[in-house]
């Protein structure tokens, strides 16, 4: 796998495998993103509020509300324990949650 950057840094990624490709997207997401990535992982984890403080807040992205990290920890924590998005992949497909 190999990857090579234009001349404005997009990269473009030569690989034998699907496998392989995955592999050099996710390094040049790194190279490009690492912190931004980092950031979605603590927050879908509930942990912005140990990192970051829990009066502390952002603006989610997709959608532009601003909310503190305690909300944030609270509302991602439950997602996880009710097995949100295991349900809603359940009723795309047809198949049982579990």
């Amino acid at each position: 796998m190999t990857i090579t950057r234009t001349e404005y840094g997009i990269p473009h990624i030569v690989a034998k495998d699907f496998g392989s490709l995955g592999y050099g997207y996710g390094y040049a997401f790194a190279q490009d993103s690492v912190c931004t990535m980092a950031a979605d992982y603590i927050t879908v984890e509930g942990k912005r509020s140990r990192w970051f403080g829990p009066d502390a807040s952002y603006t989610m992205q997709g959608n532009s509300v601003t909310v503190t990290n305690l909300d944030s920890d609270f509302f991602w924590t439950d997602v996880r324990n009710q097995h949100t998005v295991d349900k809603l992949i359940a009723r795309l497909t047809g198949k049982g949650s579990g």
